[in-house]
């Protein structure tokens, strides 16, 4: 389990400073050889899950699976 504490910007949603840090720290996992089925990301946003699977599609390329994302 990682934390990633961010500053607070206001957001109440979506916070794209911390869903590009999971991101990034998601998909150098997976480059590194972590498989997307042993990873989870948990979030309690809909719109802040949604950014971070796109970053990290956006991160690793359509050909290797997102982990699970909710």
């Amino acid at each position: 389990m990682i934390w990633i504490r961010s500053e607070d910007n206001g957001s109440q949603q979506l916070n794209l400073a911390e869903a590009d840090a999971v991101a990034k720290l998601v998909s150098a996992a997976i480059k590194s050889g972590l498989p997307s089925d042993q990873q989870a990301i948990v979030t309690p946003f809909r719109r802040q899950a949604a950014a971070i699977r796109r970053l990290i599609q956006y991160e690793i390329g359509s050909s290797v699976d997102v982990p699970i994302v909710d």
